[in-house]
């Protein structure tokens, strides 16, 4: 089997475990991103004491009128935000495939 025709089988695989679930975001979402991790071939989540890659990150919300809110944020990956940023806007246009998406994240650092 190729290397394009294995990373096909693995996308469809992929979209055909998670089309359709009807859970919740916070019963499914860990899983999906472990999942899309995996499909990806880079590195899932993990703890450390830096917090720089993790689900449930704390942060602060910045609101209009200068008032903040705790919140948190799915995935946290420290310097992954242009990382991800092209993966929505790539897929929603169409215009990319598992092998693009695998390059532009491993192009960052993992640890």
């Amino acid at each position: 089997m190729s290397a394009a025709s294995g990373a096909d089988s693995m996308a469809t695989d992929f979209i055909a475990k998670w089309r359709g679930v009807n859970a919740s975001e916070l019963s499914t979402s860990q899983s999906f991103l472990i999942d899309l991790c995996h499909l990806l071939e880079v590195p899932a989540p993990h703890p450390t004491p830096e917090q720089d890659y993790m689900f449930e990150r704390p942060i602060s919300f910045s609101h209009g009128d200068g008032s903040t809110s705790a919140g948190r944020i799915d995935l946290y990956r420290r310097g992954a935000f242009e990382a991800y940023r092209r993966y929505a806007i790539e897929a929603n246009q169409g215009t990319t495939n598992l092998a693009t998406f695998r390059a532009i994240a491993k192009k960052y650092p993992h640890k």
